[in-house]
């Protein structure tokens, strides 16, 4: 299936938003390895802690929305936007302090 079809079928789910959504589908493939035709709906799952990393690297303005930060992932790994989530949200959480 396309990435955006399994991101589709989490949002299906009763409680399920955009955020879980995608964290579901990116743990599915990076984890799991389950392999889908592409990989550029699954969006970074922009918490606190990649937040403050994508603004500590100068990669968004102080502050940034949840929409800044998932647009700044896609132009910069397009093909794979979440490719980028895990590894800043376990900087941002252990050594990426506020």
């Amino acid at each position: 299936p396309s990435s955006a079809m399994v991101v589709y079928r989490f949002l299906e789910f009763s409680g399920v938003g955009p955020k879980i959504a995608t964290m579901a589908a990116n743990i599915l493939a990076r984890s799991f390895k389950i392999p889908m035709a592409d990989y550029y709906s699954i969006d970074i799952s922009a918490d606190v802690h990649v937040k403050r990393v994508f603004e500590r690297l100068g990669l968004v303005d102080a502050d940034p929305s949840v929409d800044q930060v998932i647009y700044r992932a896609r132009s910069l790994n397009p093909e794979f936007p979440g490719l980028l989530d895990y590894p800043c949200w376990d900087i941002g959480r252990k050594w990426c302090k506020p």
